[in-house]
């Protein structure tokens, strides 16, 4: 997948300490500049018109990609490629587009047989060494029919407590407005794919239920899934975490050494099985008594002081309710040891701890690098302690990595750094009435100013759609673009690093102690030969890691909801919402399970009603086969007689609405008509729109040529329904900082948002959004 290459890099060097480059610096300098011309590292941020997407319908992008060493956007590769997966790694759609300057623009047809639910897009670049450098954004394919139940949520706990009841209080209604009133509804709560308990409640007069939920007084691996699978468009789900679910701890000492006899900050991180940060409370014991307390930051990342005895056993004890009373050993402490740390940053220097505690005298190198481009270097004697003062004059904004290493070359320990240089773009945002009239024109101002006031030009992607029923992820840009496109630890939340727009140098500091840069190993970097040939990574190989990655997304993305409709919204806009045909037929039982399909039940869900399995990784298992001792077979799946393999991901191909038959046999008369392979089952599917074969390539272009340019694409459509009122990718704006579009609404009436993401010839960045009205 990676090719090996030349190109141009520029970097900064400043000493605080001597004048001349010392003999080990310059050779660890010449091993980052070749290893990075072999293994250059990307970062990537792909920015949709929206998220949330009809079967059929267009995604619009613009894709933005800058080398770890520069502030702008200068891409080392030629093109990128852009993905749709569903969430069990499957791709869906595949198109290359070629990058200039750093920059392109696209757009990629939904597939018009994706049924209802979680997809995600992803970006990726040939140079890439490792699946864990693309990017991948959620986004949601709805079909909005007029059948959807709204679930609103009264009361949910925040979290189950194991052995004791939990109360949960919904209430749904129609689109329509009118109640979901003296309905059964019934709720399972699984626990992975097990269920673990199940009943039935009747809705009141105005659609509420209260459930109440008994939780088993057990230890569980995950989170548990709590689903309301009903008649109609009522297919509620909600992932809870549980008290007594299993948590992760990583511990990491800032410097990367833990040390006995010294004040030293432990970074920890805390995940569940599915790799989702989780937020925790704890208590730091040896010997039976506390210590000291620890609480995460921000979801999974938190710190703690240790000054720690190398003779003695420290353990974190979970206090929270969340994993209470489970326990983690930390690593053992050494006696003798070098720590590097950050003590703080102000304006003008980064002030950094250097301890020797073995009491004798070193020389040390030190560097402050990014990629392989170094901002600073120093050559010291320590003996006992030395705090370094380094200029940030010569740092641009961003990560940084600073490292040490021995007067022999070897590195003795680094430490992830932020720098903050208030060089982020203030973007604002004005229309000219609100609200606007349907059909009516509108338009939207652009001021961009540093945050000194002066105003800059540069180049940006901005989007005007509806946000009755979508997500603002407006805010995922500058943390995904400056750090999570790098970091090998992704952070979920960082509102609570942010003051002013800007982060938090210190409080970013303190979580970069538990992350490091993404493929990046001084033992990778000082051991590289540029004379030797690289063995690349295949594409298969690529392949198949990126669908693990993608699987890893999802399950961390999993407590991310469907944006619903609004009553509201659909009074105002029902041609925007598809009708369910009534079936002509009688009340038979086989045309019940057709109904729950077509008002949106998930196929699974009909499955297990016709015929109780359980699931096996992807693999449908009915009860009474027989048993393997290398893992069962699962059920064949057949869609309009091709057989599609037992892998239940073949049935996201597949729109509930489509089917007019489902079948469910384990019978081995039935089995033998579609092979004789399989001892499990079938699972026997018809639709009213036949699967070709080609349908099954995992990589396909659009199935209809669409226009690159958005105004182009409306003209050719009509403009009456389009949920997007206005797109444009890569739009300039001029050296005033100020830029101005002209928007025709049309007839969808409800709020629309303006979303903007911009950056400069400089690299700096910035993010805005707005909202208005058409009435």
């Amino acid at each position: 997948m990676k090719n090996t290459f030349l190109f141009l890099l520029l970097s900064v060097f400043a000493l605080n300490s001597f004048a001349q480059e010392e003999d080990q610096i310059l050779k660890i300098k010449d091993q980052l500049s070749s290893y990075f011309t072999s293994y250059p590292i990307e970062k990537i941020f792909l920015s949709t018109d929206k998220e949330v997407y009809k079967p059929g319908e267009i995604i619009w992008f613009s894709g933005m990609v800058s080398n770890i060493n520069g502030q702008g956007l200068a891409s080392v590769s030629p093109n990128l490629d852009v993905e749709l997966y569903n969430e069990s790694g499957v791709q869906l759609q595949s198109i290359s587009f070629t990058l200039s300057e750093g920059m392109t623009k696209g757009n990629m047809e939904v597939p018009a047989n994706l049924s209802k639910g979680k997809y995600v897009l992803v970006a990726t670049t040939p140079y890439m060494s490792s699946a864990d450098e693309a990017f991948m954004k959620l986004i949601f394919v709805d079909g909005m029919d007029e059948s959807e139940i709204i679930t609103e949520e009264i009361k949910l706990p925040e979290i189950l407590i194991a052995g004791k009841s939990n109360s949960v209080e919904l209430s749904f209604h129609e689109l329509s407005g009118e109640a979901y009133s003296s309905k059964k509804v019934t709720y399972e709560l699984y626990a992975e794919n097990d269920l673990i308990l199940d009943g039935k409640v009747k809705t009141g007069d105005n659609g509420e239920v209260a459930i109440s939920l008994e939780i088993p007084d057990e230890e569980y691996k995950n989170s548990l899934l709590l689903k309301v699978p009903n008649s109609k468009d009522l297919n509620y789900s909600h992932s809870f975490h549980v008290n007594t679910e299993e948590l992760h701890v990583k511990f990491f000492a800032e410097g990367g050494n833990f040390v006995a006899g010294t004040p030293l900050i432990i970074g920890f991180m805390v995940t569940n099985n599915n790799g989702q940060p989780v937020d925790v409370s704890s208590e730091i014991i040896t010997d039976g008594a506390t210590v000291t307390q620890a609480k995460t930051l921000v979801p999974g990342y938190g710190i703690f002081n240790l000054l720690a005895d190398a003779d003695k056993k420290y353990q974190f004890k979970i206090s929270s309710d969340l994993g209470v009373g489970q326990v983690f050993d930390l690593p053992r402490f050494t006696l003798d040891g070098f720590v590097c740390s950050i003590q703080k940053t102000d304006a003008e220097y980064i002030y950094a701890n250097l301890i020797f505690t073995d009491g004798n005298t070193h020389e040390i190198n030190l560097m402050a690098t990014r990629g392989s481009q170094l901002f600073w270097a120093s050559k010291m004697t320590v003996n006992g302690a030395v705090r370094a003062k380094i200029p940030k004059e010569t740092f641009e904004q961003g990560l940084c990595l600073f490292s040490a290493f021995d007067k022999d070359g070897r590195l003795i320990g680094d430490r992830l750094f932020y720098v903050d240089k208030g060089e982020d773009l203030s973007v604002s945002l004005d229309v000219d009435k609100d609200p606007v009239p349907a059909g009516q024109p509108l338009k939207i101002k652009i001021q961009s100013k540093t945050k000194d006031g002066a105003a800059t030009a540069g180049v940006l992607s901005i989007a005007v759609s509806s946000s009755e029923k979508t997500v603002n992820h407006i805010a995922d840009f500058i943390p995904s673009f400056t750090m999570n496109s790098l970091l090998e630890n992704y952070i979920l939340e960082t509102s609570a690093l942010i003051n002013d727009g800007s982060y938090t140098e210190n409080a970013m500091n303190y979580i970069l102690v538990s992350n490091s840069f993404k493929n990046y190993s001084w033992d990778s970097i000082l051991k590289y030969d540029a004379n030797k040939q690289n063995t690349d990574m295949d594409n298969i190989s690529f392949l198949a890691e990126l669908s693990e990655q993608v699987k890893r997304f999802s399950l961390m993305m999993a407590f991310e909801k469907m944006p619903q409709a609004t009553t509201r919204f659909y009074s105002d806009n029902q041609g925007l919402f598809s009708k369910i045909a009534k079936s002509s037929s009688k009340n038979s039982k086989s045309n019940r399970y057709i109904e729950l399909l077509h008002s949106g039940t998930s196929i699974l869900d009909v499955i297990k009603m016709m015929k109780p399995y359980r699931l096996e990784g992807d693999k449908i298992i009915f009860g009474g086969g027989p048993n393997s001792f290398y893992g069962q077979e699962g059920a064949l799946i057949i869609i309009d007689g091709i057989k599609m393999g037992s892998s239940t991901s073949a049935l996201d191909l597949i729109p509930g609405s489509d089917i007019t038959s489902i079948s469910v046999s384990s019978d081995p008369n039935d089995i033998m008509q579609y092979t004789s392979l399989n001892s499990i089952g079938i699972v026997v599917i018809t639709t009213s729109e036949p699967m070709q074969a080609t349908d099954l390539s995992s990589s396909s272009q659009a199935s209809k040529s669409i226009p690159d340019d958005f105004v182009e694409y409306l003209l050719d459509t009509g403009n009456e329904n389009q949920t997007t009122l206005y797109w444009d990718p890569i739009m300039e704006i001029d050296e005033f900082g100020t830029g101005s579009i002209d928007v025709l609404t049309n007839h969808v009436i409800g709020s629309y948002q303006v979303d903007v993401q911009i950056i400069n010839e400089n690299g700096q960045i910035g993010q805005s959004s707005k909202t208005f009205t058409v009435k």
